[in-house]
């Protein structure tokens, strides 16, 4: 049972308190729910929501990281397997965030990390600093760039405004605008900033490491970074090699919330939503299986107009020449395979305005539930042949040994 307090796991949707412990033997320090409490603020937050004395956590999986407190949030979708087994469910967070391209770069397998409980945090940290090294190793991309200053001799343009506010009564000074080529760019202060939040929160040796890189930053400007910073951001052949490393940088920083009022319980949440990550997992997975069909085509979020501007997208289209396949996936345990009336409806509009006979509806496997197949009582009038019937079925897939099922899919797609 686990009594550490500053290292907390938790499932999906479970509940943390500051009141009592937990079935794990933990509780929420009253300093880390105040922060999150002054996180949460009064629009909220999608991750969790504030109970009495406690938080609740939604459909979000990943790591918050609060000062020295980090909670892990892992999915779960097996109720049969014993509530304390959080390593099979942190290697199956690692495959679905690497099969979904949420690692921005190629992440050893499950089986040879070297990382202790609760740090899926520390895995992107890792991958961080193992680029950076790589970055250094190869040297850091030069770029032209614009360099004002106030000196003492005249180089480069005079710019006249700023040179007579600054240099009213310092008459030997010149403020000036130059080009200088220097590794002093946005490329290498993205890495640099990254750098040092790593410092300032890793509570690893990985920490360690990030702080002695930043010895190869000295002549790097310390910037401030906000979202239009990577969106402005231009990769050529000279600094792509910096995209891998900028991708994880980007997830950092822009999830990093630091603390206003006493300036130690900063926040960092790095946080997935699970029925968007369980989508892009199963249709990277498709897209893979699908390799050996190359009649086949699987495409993701395809959209047509549905009624008043409003448009209908499901997750996943298969297409052959004759057939049509929709698939809707669902991260949710059901107990009964019967599936609700608003999914079904759902399924009979896919059906109607993709030209599809068959729609299915995707469940993480659970309870040993056997799949389901029924055909609607309504023609679906665009099809070719009306009198044909189209079905809707509800299949669940294991959530990581699930390509056999994909093959069979795909090869009776393919007939």
């Amino acid at each position: 049972m686990h009594t550490n307090n500053l290292n907390i796991i938790v499932f999906e949707h479970e509940t943390i308190r500051i009141d009592r412990i937990n079935h794990r033997g933990q509780k929420l320090e009253a300093d880390c729910y105040k922060s999150l409490c002054a996180y949460y603020g009064d629009k909220g937050v999608p991750y969790f929501n504030l109970i009495n004395n406690g938080i609740k956590f939604c459909e979000y999986v990943g790591v918050l990281q609060v000062g020295k407190y980090q909670i892990e949030i892992l999915p779960k979708a097996d109720k049969a397997s014993g509530d304390r087994d959080e390593l099979k469910w942190q290697k199956v967070l690692i495959a679905m965030l690497k099969e979904s391209g949420r690692f921005p770069i190629v992440a050893p397998s499950s089986s040879n990390l070297k990382l202790k409980r609760h740090s899926i945090l520390d895995l992107y940290f890792q991958l961080f600093v193992k680029e950076v090294k790589s970055i250094i190793h190869g040297g850091f991309v030069k770029k032209y760039c614009k360099v004002e200053q106030n000196l003492n001799s005249l180089k480069g343009r005079m710019l006249f405004d700023q040179h007579l506010r600054k240099n009213l009564v310092h008459a030997e000074r010149f403020y000036t605008v130059s080009t200088s080529y220097s590794q002093n760019n946005i490329y290498n202060q993205i890495l640099f900033k990254a750098l040092r939040l790593i410092t300032s929160i890793s509570t690893t040796g990985v920490g360690d490491d990030a702080r002695q890189l930043q010895l190869f930053f000295l002549d790097i400007k310390d910037i401030k970074i906000s979202e239009e910073t990577f969106n402005r951001l231009k990769f050529d052949r000279k600094t792509e090699r910096y995209q891998p490393a900028i991708a994880i940088a980007r997830l950092l920083l822009l999830n990093f919330h630091p603390d206003l009022s006493n300036g130690r319980n900063h926040v960092l949440a790095l946080m997935f939503n699970m029925n968007f990550l369980w989508e892009r997992y199963i249709l990277s997975k498709l897209k893979k299986v699908a390799l050996g069909f190359p009649n086949l085509t699987i495409s993701g979020q395809d959209t047509k107009e549905f009624w008043n501007g409003r448009k209908i997208r499901p997750d996943i289209v298969v297409r052959s020449k004759h057939t049509t396949v929709i698939i809707d996936t669902k991260w949710k345990a059901i107990r009964e395979v019967e599936p609700s009336i608003q999914d079904l409806r759902q399924m009979y509009a896919y059906n109607h305005h993709f030209n599809s006979n068959r729609s299915i509806l995707l469940y993480p496997q659970d309870y040993d539930l056997l799949e389901m197949r029924e055909s609607y009582s309504l023609p679906n009038l665009h099809l070719n042949h009306p009198e044909k019937n189209h079905s809707c079925e509800v299949v669940f897939v294991s959530v990581m040994d699930n390509e056999r099922y994909f093959e069979d899919m795909l090869n009776e797609v393919n007939k």
